[in-house]
């Protein structure tokens, strides 16, 4: 692995003890503000994965270097540039807390999406085209949960964690799930059908 999953393992590890351990709960967790070793961790996982979703613009460079046009889509710019917007408010304003688990769920999903890429560079003939159906599946999943992770606080009165933040985060999660659900459809489903 490259440094850069190196990091996002890392920072895997990291979210899964804070899970693990009880520290934070995985369905109403408030911003701890107090300034402890460990919140000083988390608030620097945060920040990696923020890193992260900048460097996956790189991503976008790539294409447009390459000419592969074609992958330059809609769905591709939109769901990177919204990651580092919405990775910038995670970040500046409420760092840990209920968030952390779009890090943790997203992080689990780019990991199995490299590896794969990884795959399919060092031994092509173990990858199959098939398998890319299997990932955007992961990637729908990941949005479902993400929907029901945010959803669940605006509708648990005791839960500390911020409101806004569900608001500024939910319509973006909606509208993705309805863009990769669309690709799905299209390049995997009516692709099918025709190629029948």
């Amino acid at each position: 692995m490259g440094p850069l999953g190196t990091q996002e393992f890392e920072a895997l590890l990291c979210m899964t003890r804070l899970y693990w351990s009880g520290y934070y709960n995985l369905w109403c967790q408030k911003i701890i503000l107090e300034d402890t070793p460990l919140e000083r961790i988390v608030v620097s996982r945060v920040w990696l994965y923020y890193m992260i979703k900048i460097i996956d613009l790189l991503d976008t460079v790539f294409f447009v270097l390459r000419k592969k046009f074609n992958q330059v889509t809609f769905l591709h710019v939109y769901h990177h540039l919204g990651m580092c917007l919405l990775g910038f408010v995670g970040t500046k304003y409420v760092p840990g807390g209920h968030g952390v688990m779009l890090g943790f769920i997203n992080s689990l999903v780019h990991a199995v999406m490299y590896s794969y890429y990884l795959v399919s560079i060092i031994r092509p003939l173990w990858v199959r085209q098939w398998w890319k159906k299997y990932i955007t599946q992961l990637q729908i999943l990941q949005f479902l949960l993400l929907i029901l992770h945010f959803g669940h606080v605006l509708f648990e009165p005791s839960c500390e964690y911020p409101k806004w933040v569900s608001f500024v985060f939910l319509p973006h999660n909606i509208f993705i799930l309805f863009l990769f659900s669309d690709f799905y459809i299209k390049a995997y489903i009516l692709k099918k059908n025709k190629n029948k």
